[in-house]
């Protein structure tokens, strides 16, 4: 599944128990934007706006792809995308529409500053590290469990202080060309 109306128009609300400042956010989650456009021959990710009021909603699209900060109520998840679209009838006619990412709160999150190989600040769940895990599902990529796939950015699982999936390894870009 994936996009027929690009570029995807991104809404940022930068509030957030961490006192991150909007700066830091727009530029994490433009740094991952732009990972996933560098690797296509499309341009996927267009302008973004900041809104102090943008909403997760896991129950029905609004019309805004929207990146949030909030309370997840089940334990353990450190961000979630839901991702709405046309899933079935004729091959044609299926497409995404619209995603929502929620970065869970129960995380304290930041910069862990370090390089890709060793873990940083463990003290914090790196943004950019997870914004592109999660750009990854809103462009219709799925997570990956098999441990043989620890180093994509699409492995479902991290870790604070982990900045790996800041960039794209040999799967992601894979499986990103081959949709777009």
């Amino acid at each position: 599944m994936k996009w027929k109306q690009l570029p995807i128009e991104i809404v940022i609300d930068p509030d957030n128990p961490d006192g991150l400042t909007e700066t830091f956010i727009v530029e994490s989650v433009t740094a991952a934007t732009s990972e996933w456009d560098e690797h296509t021959d499309a341009t996927l990710f267009g302008s973004y706006s900041i809104n102090y009021d943008a909403s997760w909603d896991e129950d029905a699209p609004d019309g805004s792809n929207e990146l949030v900060f909030g309370d997840y109520p089940q334990e353990g998840v450190i961000a979630v995308t839901v991702v709405w679209g046309y899933f079935s009838g004729p091959p044609g006619q299926r497409e995404i529409v619209e995603f929502d990412i929620l970065f869970d709160t129960d995380y304290k999150w930041g910069d862990a500053e370090t390089s890709e190989t060793e873990l940083g600040d463990i003290s914090v769940m790196d943004l950019q590290n997870i914004a592109t895990h999660e750009l990854g599902h809103g462009l219709g990529l799925d997570d990956l469990y098999d441990s043989s796939a620890s180093e994509e950015t699409m492995y479902g699982y991290a870790q604070n202080g982990e900045t790996k999936k800041r960039t794209l390894y040999n799967g992601d870009i894979a499986g990103i060309q081959e949709l777009y």
